[in-house]
């Protein structure tokens, strides 16, 4: 009897851990992976946020378009399981999509950015006084046509 005693004990204590398993997995922060932004231009700082369960260790890494690595590091969740990783882009960095990937405390995430190109846009400088008006710069600018009559008719 007492050996059924203990098995009984035994299994309902099994019973209700296997009941707790889920529940615990519920409650458990899952992984989020962001930046502060979408697109960045060369020479930007690329703030990378992580959302996890408190005080655990995270590796980052960035990769480039090219499939390189462009960044590494560590970062430790805080007390609420906020964590944030910066990264300087290169002043030569690739244009193109990157992939930051987050891993740690048995769980992984991931998010990507842009690197995208700054087109600077020409500007014409304006002399002290000079107002052109469209149409005046467009009758400046554009072929007279002719016509086939004299004038005055």
């Amino acid at each position: 009897m007492v050996m059924e005693l203990n098995v009984k004990s035994l299994a309902t204590c099994l019973f209700f851990t296997l009941l707790l398993i889920p529940l615990l997995n519920t409650y458990a922060d899952p992984l989020e992976v962001s930046t502060d932004k979408p697109e960045y231009r060369r020479g930007d700082t690329v703030n990378m946020l992580i959302s996890a369960s408190p005080s655990c260790e995270f590796g980052v890494q960035v990769v480039n378009p090219v499939v390189g690595v462009e960044f590494l590091g560590q970062v430790e969740t805080d007390g609420e399981g906020r964590a944030s990783v910066f990264f300087k882009i290169p002043l030569d960095a690739l244009y193109g999509t990157y992939t930051v990937t987050v891993a740690g405390c048995g769980d992984s995430g991931e998010c990507t950015f842009t690197v995208v190109e700054v087109i600077p846009v020409p500007e014409f400088p304006a002399s002290p006084g000079v107002v052109v008006s469209t149409g005046l710069l467009a009758a400046l600018l554009l072929p007279r046509r002719k016509t086939g009559g004299k004038r005055g008719e």
